[in-house]
């Protein structure tokens, strides 16, 4: 008894062009061919056809067909290794579900964007357009674990007066009052490097080479803040960069 093509597909309930895909790939023989050139199928074909949909069924890729084709072994270690990948998606989903619940449950007004970094949708809804770009721009460069401080030290964070009053400085500020804020805000960031509390911000740590980590976010600070904000944010540089000691002369 043999089989075409069409009739191997319908009796395994797949497609002439999966088949065809399986033969492609090697994962399927090429049956013999009878005299008038069409293919004569075997039960070895529909067998080994039934074993490798049932694999991909459990969702194997196609790389993984070619091992498990040949050796129960290889279909054992791949399908651990597929159990793996699931465990860690099903993790991976099921934190964004945390995210989606703290969204859907927050009050409607003021609800934080939805377009945050992943582990960030439950942030206060004093994240501005800025902070926001911002924060997605962190999200390529710093590390898992940094995300995960900066969420944790902004989550409950009430912004300071200072803080509210550089999101809205406007481009012509005079040089009193951004003296005078980049005063107020070296003395608001000070304050959280030594605090325990969860305003106090992590030191990142970079995934990119540091050159282009610096440009990146050079390149979004400027496009997210005006110049006078600019101008507070090198005076406040200045302000925290520590000072030097120099031993007396002898």
């Amino acid at each position: 008894m043999s089989w075409s093509t069409s009739e191997l597909a319908g009796i395994a309930g797949t497609t002439v062009k999966t088949i065809r895909y399986y033969h492609h790939i090697g994962v399927l023989p090429e049956p013999d061919r009878a005299s008038n050139g069409y293919k004569q199928y075997q039960v070895e074909h529909l067998v080994t056809l039934l074993r490798v949909l049932r694999v991909k069924e459990l969702g194997l890729s196609a790389q993984a067909l070619h091992r498990i084709a040949g050796s129960d072994d290889d279909g054992w270690e791949a399908l651990k290794a597929l159990d793996a990948e699931l465990e860690e998606r099903i993790n991976r989903w099921s934190a964004v579900r945390e995210e989606l619940a703290d969204l859907l449950n927050a009050p409607r007004r003021g609800r934080p964007p939805v377009d945050l970094p992943a582990g960030m949708l439950g942030l206060s809804a004093s994240v501005n357009d800025a902070d926001r770009a911002l924060l997605l721009v962190y999200s390529r460069l710093f590390d898992d674990e940094t995300m995960v401080e900066i969420a944790t030290s902004l989550r409950d964070h009430t912004k300071t007066p200072a803080e509210l009053t550089f999101d809205s400085l406007s481009t012509d500020a005079d040089e009193s009052t951004k003296r005078q804020l980049a005063e107020d805000l070296t003395a608001v960031y000070s304050s959280a490097s030594t605090s325990t509390t969860a305003g106090a911000l992590p030191v990142p740590r970079i995934t990119q080479d540091s050159g282009t980590a610096k440009e990146v976010l050079g390149s979004a600070l400027a496009e997210v803040y005006n110049r006078a904000q600019l101008d507070v944010l090198e005076r406040v540089s200045v302000l925290c960069a520590p000072t030097t000691v120099h031993p007396a002369d002898p």
